[in-house]
């Protein structure tokens, strides 16, 4: 059996201390959580990482996360593996149930617990097992949607300006597509 994966952003928040009038939580990365960040996100480095979080209660048992996620990171450009800074501010929304108020709910509503997802409609609360919400990775997994999946440095040539790069390694290897076409030559 495989460790588990660490825990990179340990903020936790007790279900039990959302009062009606909501929760509001800080998080900061300390300098030794964001290099462990950037590690596991493959990132040159992470140099701020901040979320602005309320908790509200939702519905009779559910709770409602909303926050704002700030960060700064720094990536290799896909073109050039050039250092490449980026700013970016994200919104969120989440709720959340207790994992035995969802079952009943799908039970009270006949259905299965399969979830049927409306692109323009809010996303179904989510199930919590424990007392506690994993704050941390709210924020983690917030950070690695909005990454930039192609960071381009602004001296990279434009996509149709590269050249294609030729595999020269072995002069005497083949395209695969010549071989192939001698093979159909000789048929």
């Amino acid at each position: 059996m495989s460790s588990p994966t660490p825990n990179l952003l340990p903020r936790k928040l007790r279900f039990g201390e959302i009062t009606h009038s909501g929760k509001s939580v800080h998080v900061t990365a300390t300098q030794e959580e964001r290099q462990a960040i950037a590690r596991a996100l493959d990132l040159v480095s992470l140099d701020t990482l901040e979320a602005q979080i309320e908790a509200a209660p939702w519905g009779r048992e559910g709770v409602k996360i909303t926050g704002t996620l700030k960060a700064v990171v720094v990536q290799r450009c896909v073109v050039t593996l050039q250092p490449v800074s980026d700013t970016f501010e994200a919104d969120f929304a989440r709720t959340y149930l207790p994992a035995a108020a969802l079952a009943k709910r799908a039970r009270r509503d006949g259905s299965s617990m399969e979830i049927d997802i409306v692109f323009d409609e809010e996303d179904p609360p989510e199930g919590l097992d424990g007392p506690d919400i994993d704050l941390g990775a709210i924020i983690l997994e917030e950070l690695a949607l909005g990454l930039n999946p192609y960071p381009r440095h602004p001296d990279a040539p434009p996509p149709d300006q590269i050249e294609e790069v030729q595999d020269t390694s072995s002069p005497d290897s083949e395209s695969p597509f010549n071989a192939l076409k001698k093979l159909r030559d000789l048929s």
